[in-house]
């Protein structure tokens, strides 16, 4: 069957979104309307027509695309594979994720009424990989487009009534119910978007001890000296564990013998050496311990002396080969 009806729907990102139908048919009356409900683009396509009748779809940009059919019955066209039948529904929505291109509808005879809701998903490329109970039909959607299709998801009939009603509202005219109403949207939104971070983060490879750790003393050695005030647990979270996550990593690789703690000391007091013998002209004691977040220079003192052997002011003495080393629990 030759299409003889042509649907253009609008460009998601595009302020000015607008769809279009044409048709070469006189017997065939086709209206589409585009409007924002929320976030949401909606569109309204009305056709009547005498005998069934095939229409090119044209989606312009990838994205989320819920569809509701009020009225008629249309079945989505697939290569090598029967057709995808809509039947009209109060409580059930189809959505699905279609990539930019053509698509072919057989609309049957009689009155038909679509309403889609869509919005924007890049995020939702990583759907194909991580949620396993999506099928991909991407060969055997005309023309061979990419597109998954989720279960369907269930909505109560008062806010399908509700939709229904909102289909020529203007964004700009909504009341509180109207908002409330149309929020429900988001909830299934939500669904879809809380099982996509559940399935990536179940997916997603744990971090390991050794990898843990190096990361601890690379961001440690790029603290000092300008920022070097920075606890350890405030490090852990920089780097994306816990603190009782980085202690089991120290404790593993280095067998109990030196802790997350001794090492950000460590590699501070060795800043602070670098500091007092610059050849350049080190700074003093007291400006090193300000500069280190010590309050007291006598507190920085008595730490410089815990870690390096000797006291601050002795510094010059002393080479960095000179310094006791901790022997890391991992190479860098």
């Amino acid at each position: 069957m030759k299409p003889t009806v042509e649907i253009r729907f609008p460009a998601l990102s595009d302020p000015a979104h607008q769809g279009s139908v044409t048709t070469d048919a006189n017997d065939i009356d086709v209206t589409i309307k585009t409007t924002d409900v929320i976030q949401y683009t909606q569109t309204v396509i009305t056709l009547n027509t005498p005998v069934a009748t095939r229409a090119t779809v044209h989606i312009p940009e990838t994205g989320l695309y819920l569809f509701l059919l009020v009225t008629g019955n249309l079945i989505v066209e697939r290569a090598e594979a029967s057709g995808i039948p809509f039947a009209p529904s109060d409580n059930h929505c189809q959505a699905f994720y279609i990539t930019q291109g053509n698509y072919s509808v057989t609309f049957k005879s009689g009155k038909h009424r679509l309403v889609s809701y869509a919005l924007c998903t890049a995020w939702m490329t990583r759907l194909q990989r991580t949620l396993p109970f999506i099928h991909t039909v991407s060969a055997s959607i005309t023309p061979y487009q990419e597109a998954l299709i989720f279960p369907r998801y269930s909505l109560s009939n008062a806010l399908m009534e509700r939709i229904i009603s909102l289909s020529f509202q203007s964004a700009y005219d909504e009341d509180g119910v109207e908002l409330e109403y149309s929020h429900h949207l988001d909830h299934i939104m939500a669904f879809y978007d809380n099982l996509m971070v559940k399935a990536r983060h179940a997916t997603e490879p744990k971090m390991q001890y050794r990898e843990i750790v190096l990361r601890f003393i690379a961001h440690c050695n790029r603290l000092f000296p300008t920022n070097s005030q920075r606890s350890v647990k405030a490090v852990a979270a920089t780097i994306g564990v816990s603190l009782k996550t980085l202690n089991r990593a120290f404790h593993s690789l280095s067998n109990g013998k030196i802790t997350a703690g001794q090492l950000l000391r460590q590699i501070r007091m060795t800043a602070a050496h670098r500091l007092l013998t610059d050849e350049n002209g080190g700074m003093t004691v007291g400006d090193v311990a300000h500069l280190l977040g010590y309050g007291e220079t006598s507190a920085f003192t008595k730490a410089y002396r815990q870690t390096c052997g000797h006291l601050p002011s002795e510094a010059h003495r002393f080479s960095a080969e000179d310094l006791p080393q901790i022997e890391l629990p991992c190479p860098e």
